[in-house]
């Protein structure tokens, strides 16, 4: 048995930590704020208690399979229901995309239907070269990563990168395959989700829509909130000793070994392997200055990072039925996740490129069903992150009010006017996110970028990273695998 710390209480920390202790070992999580989750965390603010994060699950064999790895299944905890509809794109023309959650074949005669038969002939060969990059990234994000100097992860990967597709970027990849404007729009936005310039974003993003329709879009009954309390109870039921609102702010060796994790408050969480489930710039930058290579932090020093989130939740008086056109529920009921997209797919990257919140944003919205009468929603866009920005832009409350009510208006002026029906507001700031400690991750770049993320072993011995800002990347699916991997390479007690 090994005392291991796991610094970073979000989903890839909960995650490794309940594989950890399905292997005999003593775990502790060490998390900053006072609550667990991370991104799939709830707010603090009690006027509207919501999910800041997340809001649907793709490839939900990831979890099974550690539920049940770590004694019973998933479904005994959480019910999962497909998503039907998927998402419903707005766009500046007043036309509608209004796509299945799953199955490719419905999505393409969808799009045939909606937007033309080139559309769906585009979306059939972005189809097969996401189905193509699938192959490789199914056997290479259950595996470490290379690059690192732990012997134990230089097993190499059965599979190599191979470009699908001679496009530079996921932008032009779009307007190679789509002459409509609005189809390159929905393809961006597989970048745009995670704060990431579609023009710099690699084109093996086309996997993330081929996954979709291939094993399903899936939502928490409840909410994702539901899915990380069923995460932390089964850390519990396995021994995990939880320190909530304890920040860690270095690891500490002696002669090379690992002692422990120093906390803020000057005490020693005692420890013999440490894992962070934290950004890599605070891993690797604060807890193991002087320790990590040089090389290797310089690298993580540089890495470019994403977007930040502005997200505005609120209730409303009115209904799907009162806010979305009614042809949307002549067939199907309404959907639940929506983008609306302004005029232009990309002057708003430029915008907050320059450190400034875009005018003209594309608006997510997720629309959850009211109890009684009316809806709760959640709207997100990206904004300028306040990480190593020259100019950081001061998110004060009134300039989130403000940001706020703008949004508000552009949603009226796209055809979701809830303007006098708001009953309970709330706004979560890239600032607010910042100070509770959430990263936003980096922005990939390039054609291999998927297979060019920070290793899971740091390069100091018994200290590993996963997570967003670590092999194999960003997403609730690669979180639950990065934990896996982490697992297997400290193996059993």
């Amino acid at each position: 048995m090994a005392q291991i710390c796991v610094i970073g209480g979000g989903i890839a920390g909960m995650s490794v930590a309940a594989r950890l202790a399905a292997k005999r070992h003593e775990v502790t999580v060490i998390e900053a704020s006072e609550r667990l989750g991370g991104q799939v965390g709830i707010t603090n603010n009690t006027a509207l208690d919501v999910a800041t994060g997340p809001t649907l699950l793709t490839l939900p064999a990831v979890y099974r399979d550690l539920f049940l790895k770590t004694g019973r299944p998933l479904e005994d905890e959480l019910e999962l229901t497909e998503l039907e509809p998927g998402y419903s794109y707005h766009f500046a023309d007043a036309t509608r995309l209004t796509l299945p959650g799953g199955s490719v074949g419905r999505t393409v005669q969808t799009i045939a239907d909606q937007m033309g038969s080139d559309a769906a002939a585009g979306w059939e060969t972005l189809t097969s070269h996401g189905a193509a990059t699938w192959r490789d990234l199914r056997q290479i994000w259950t595996q470490p990563s290379l690059g690192t100097s732990d012997r134990r992860t230089r097993t190499k990967p059965s599979a190599t990168p191979k470009d699908q597709t001679s496009r530079r970027n996921l932008y032009l990849l779009a307007k190679h395959l789509f002459t409509d404007p609005r189809m390159v729009q929905v393809i961006s936005r597989y970048a745009g989700r995670n704060g990431w310039d579609p023009r710099q974003a690699p084109p093996s993003l086309a996997v993330l829509p081929f996954i979709e329709q291939t094993f399903g879009l899936w939502q928490v009954e409840g909410g994702m909130t539901n899915f990380a309390s069923a995460l932390h109870r089964r850390c519990t039921s396995l021994g995990v000793q939880f320190l909530t609102g304890s920040a860690a702010t270095r690891i500490r060796t002696t002669t090379g070994e690992i002692r422990g994790v120093e906390l803020a408050d000057g005490t020693l969480q005692a420890a013999e392997i440490v894992v962070g489930a934290l950004p890599a710039q605070t891993l690797y930058s604060q807890l193991l200055r002087n320790l990590a290579p040089a090389r290797t932090v310089r690298k993580i020093e540089r890495l470019p990072q994403a977007h930040a989130r502005f997200v505005l939740r609120l209730t409303s008086t009115r209904t799907a039925a009162d806010t979305l056109d009614a042809t949307e529920s002549m067939n199907q009921p309404p959907a639940q996740h929506h983008v609306w997209f302004a005029r232009s797919s990309i002057a708003e990257y430029d915008e907050i490129a320059s450190g400034q919140p875009a005018n003209q944003p594309a608006i997510y919205g997720h629309r959850a069903p009211g109890a009684h009468n009316g809806d709760t929603w959640q709207f997100v866009v990206n904004a300028p992150n306040p990480v190593r920005s020259k100019r950081p832009y001061t998110w004060s409350a009134e300039r989130s009010a403000a940001y706020a009510d703008h949004l508000l208006k552009l949603l009226a002026a796209r055809g979701l006017d809830l303007v006098g029906s708001t009953q309970q507001i709330s706004t979560t700031s890239p600032a607010d996110f910042h100070a509770l400690g959430q990263s936003f991750g980096y922005t990939p770049r390039g054609r291999k970028a998927p297979w060019r993320q920070p290793g899971n072993a740091t390069g100091v011995q018994d200290v590993y990273a996963l997570g967003n800002d670590a092999h194999p990347g960003y997403g609730l699916a690669q979180a639950g695998l990065s934990a896996e991997i982490v697992a297997d390479l400290i193996g059993k007690a």
